[in-house]
């Protein structure tokens, strides 16, 4: 008998009689350095009555809104009292599994593809997808569930996934993100952003057959004066059911305040799901509808030298720097070209690429790109500074190349943060080839 039950944002708890998994355990505080706040605050007891009954947490990936530093301080004792064991995807970079074997959490590393038997009904298989993402096909006695979450898929990784499905005669769940999470430069890109998501849900619904689709991992909102723009456009619940409904997909959105849900109860109920859909759509309008700014810019502030130098520092560490010299001067600096940002409320604007970051006295033209101090510190500074800066959308892309000049300029470094990099040795191995493809291609188009 397989329940479950939303308890924000990317985290659903799954349970039978013998376990209960938790996922991407996120609950309070703020994401992506300020640029995100969840709809929705958990209560301190509900969360340790649920960790009671919890036997595994399940971490999708690193980013913040899935791999929660602050939860897992918050609730180190509780953890550890409960037993609770961590699931994790093997990486090449150790930040994640160092920080929890540290605290001395009891980790488990989960290799590609490969099936863990958690208890006696119910088998894990995890499936990376690029170098940093990764979702589970969890088989139980007559479910499966596959938390795709933020997984961007191609059609050959979704079909290796898929050859775990057929010829077995049990009910699909799939659980899916539903709206954009990252900067685009216009609106006709948040646009083409916010349908992404949901002509995704169809393709994936319809391709795997899904008995039912359960959108999550996107219960946050921009929530910063830098960014609360971005919330125009993104897919409301509502948007998103109506969306679904007209595709004939079968699906329910989840509310935290509800009991474990029985599947096999309402999949043999249509009433019951319309019901439940209908009670968590007026949840979360009411939640989005009250959203307010909570986070405003700082006063100017300088641009550390010491910050420039550990930037420059990272990327001489992680790549190749005379193979990104000779793949700029081939390119005609389209890749690995220069980048104008301009510090807002001042009259400094900095010159930047992959070997020099220079300040421009009396700067002529119109900057590509503005950045508060503190953002573009923070860029400088931390391993994740792009990537953060890109999902948060504390930026502003000042016109229409704007965006593909940061992108095709510093967009590597994203891969990076992961231990990939741009080296000679790597020059024929495809993967990386197609790693530094995706990132960019990624940061370019809606599919973020």
């Amino acid at each position: 008998m397989d329940k479950i039950k939303l308890i924000n944002h990317s985290s659903i708890f799954i349970s039978n009689e013998e376990i209960g998994i938790l996922t991407d355990p996120w609950y309070d505080g703020f994401a992506f350095n300020d640029g995100w706040s969840l709809l929705y605050k958990n209560k301190n007891e509900d969360i340790d009555n649920l960790l009671k009954k919890t036997s595994f947490i399940f971490i999708s990936h690193e980013h913040p809104d899935h791999f929660s530093i602050k939860f897992f301080k918050d609730y180190e004792e509780k953890i550890k009292k409960n037993k609770i064991k961590i699931l994790f995807q093997e990486t090449r970079d150790k930040r994640v599994e160092s920080f929890l074997k540290k605290k001395g959490f009891h980790l488990i590393i989960l290799k590609n593809m490969i099936s863990h038997d958690l208890s006696k009904n119910f088998k894990l298989t995890l499936f990376k997808q690029g170098y940093m993402d990764s979702s589970f096909l969890l088989e139980t006695e007559n479910f499966f569930h596959l938390n795709i979450n933020d997984c961007e898929f191609l059609d050959r990784e979704l079909n290796i996934i898929k050859k775990r499905i057929v010829n077995k005669n049990k009910n699909l769940i799939i659980y899916i993100q539903f709206s954009y999470a990252a900067y685009r430069s216009n609106d006709r890109w948040l646009q083409e952003a916010a349908l992404f998501k949901l002509n995704r849900i169809k393709k994936i619904s319809q391709q795997f057959n899904s008995k039912l689709v359960i959108p999550f991992a996107s219960f946050i909102y921009f929530c910063h004066s830098e960014n609360f723009d971005l919330n125009k456009h993104v897919n409301t619940c509502k948007k998103t059911s109506l969306y679904l409904n007209d595709n004939d997909i079968n699906h329910c959105f989840l509310y935290p305040e509800t009991d474990l849900i029985d599947l096999n109860t309402i999949l043999k109920n249509r009433e019951k799901i319309l019901h439940l859909n209908d009670l968590s759509l007026d949840f979360w309008d009411k939640k989005i509808s009250n959203v307010k700014l909570l986070k405003y810019e700082n006063e100017p502030g300088e641009i550390l030298e010491d910050n420039i130098k550990e930037f420059l520092h990272r990327i001489r560490k992680k790549n190749n720097i005379y193979l990104l010299m000779i793949l700029r001067y081939l390119t005609f600096k389209f890749f690995f070209g220069d980048v104008s940002i301009a510090v807002n409320k001042t009259d400094n604007t900095y010159l930047v690429n992959f070997f020099e970051i220079k300040k421009i006295e009396n700067f002529k033209k119109k900057a590509d790109i503005n950045l508060s101090s503190d953002q573009f510190n923070f860029l400088l500074k931390q391993t994740f500074g792009f990537d953060t800066m890109l999902v948060s959308g504390r930026l502003k892309a000042n016109n229409s190349k704007g965006l593909n000049k940061l992108a095709t300029s510093l967009g590597f470094t994203v891969m990076n943060q992961s231990n990939y990099g741009v080296k000679i040795k790597d020059l024929f191995n495809k993967f990386i080839f197609n790693k530094i493809q995706d990132t960019v291609t990624r940061l370019l188009t809606q599919k973020s």
